[in-house]
């Protein structure tokens, strides 16, 4: 009867309850404990197995070295320049020539072009047939636009074997600079892949030798430089003008377009056109133009991917 009577009683309950999450609370920590222990042993046994495999340890140059490319990979180019600047003085003449070439190449991406184009040619005064260093060397003197340089880097290059569209590339350039522009269009001609390098010179200093030089079939891949000239001056004397500029809005010459976009702003004035440019060779994408991408050096022209957008409420349609 009293053992009833305590059973009913609301502390003995509690007491009881208190008792039960105390053993569960038990339990449950010693079995965190045992699969600690487990998982402890399972990586004790998984490293020992890696000691297995190679049990040299790493130097403190190697260790360095794959904290350099780990900083450099992560795009701390501040610590892996430092890092690989220390172990310059450590290592072997061998290993040093890889570690200057790291740096260049850090310095270059950072804007350098001095300090990269100094350990370039360091490099290359004892191993001249470095194709990789010569290349990169290229880029250098094109970026600072010493292109007569960059010329002989070229020269130097094709008598390695090396073959690439650089050499013309560069010529072009060089062009530019010295504004010998009938000189520059005759090199397009012969080499069409320079549509983008003359079409964005000549429609800025030469409007009537652009109209007249660039060729027709040519027209679709600069049709960006196209669609932004001012309205006096343009031209119309072939089909695709025709149904670029009526989409525009400049004139109506045509009232429907084979090209998706075009025909689009034909019937709906509010929209315009933007413009992409993919990459033939490593296929990026990226939102100006190029003559050579920024990613993968290539050298051919952009494929345009025409977007329709919403034309700004301040931006006056020029639908007719």
């Amino acid at each position: 009867m009293d053992f009833v009577l305590g059973y009913r009683d609301p502390l003995f309950g509690l007491i009881v309850f208190v008792g039960l999450i105390f053993i569960a609370s038990f339990f449950s920590y010693w079995w965190a404990v045992v699969k600690l222990k487990k998982e402890q042993t399972s990586l004790r046994r998984f490293f020992q197995n890696l000691g297995k495999v190679d049990t040299q340890e790493l130097t403190q140059e190697e260790t360095l070295l794959l904290l350099a490319k780990s900083y450099e990979q992560n795009g701390r180019y501040d610590k892996a320049i430092a890092l690989y600047l220390r172990l310059g003085d450590a290592l072997e003449p061998q290993r040093r020539i890889e570690i200057l070439k790291r740096l260049g190449d850090l310095y270059l991406k950072i804007g350098f072009l001095s300090r990269s184009q100094n350990i370039y040619e360091e490099v290359l005064g004892h191993y001249p047939r470095r194709v990789d260093v010569l290349e990169r060397l290229l880029r250098v003197y094109e970026q600072m636009g010493r292109y007569e340089q960059a010329l002989e880097v070229v020269a130097i290059l094709e008598e390695l074997g090396y073959e690439s569209l650089e050499g013309i590339y560069l010529q072009a350039k060089y062009l530019i600079r010295q504004k010998k522009t009938q000189e520059l269009i005759e090199l397009y001609r012969k080499h069409p892949f320079l549509i983008r390098l003359a079409g964005e010179y000549l429609f800025r200093s030469d409007l009537s030798r652009a109209w007249e030089s660039i060729l027709p079939q040519d027209f679709p891949k600069i049709a960006d430089i196209l669609w932004h000239l001012p309205k006096d001056r343009i031209r119309t004397h072939t089909l695709f003008l025709q149904e670029l500029y009526s989409a525009k809005g400049y004139v109506h010459l045509v009232n429907s377009s084979q090209l998706f976009e075009f025909d689009v702003l034909l019937h709906y004035p509010k929209a315009t056109l933007a413009f992409e440019y993919l990459c033939p060779k490593c296929k990026g994408v990226f939102p100006l133009g190029f003559t050579r991408c920024p990613a993968c050096y290539g050298l051919e022209p952009p494929v345009l991917e025409y977007m329709l957008i919403q034309r700004r409420e301040d931006e006056k349609s020029l639908s007719i």
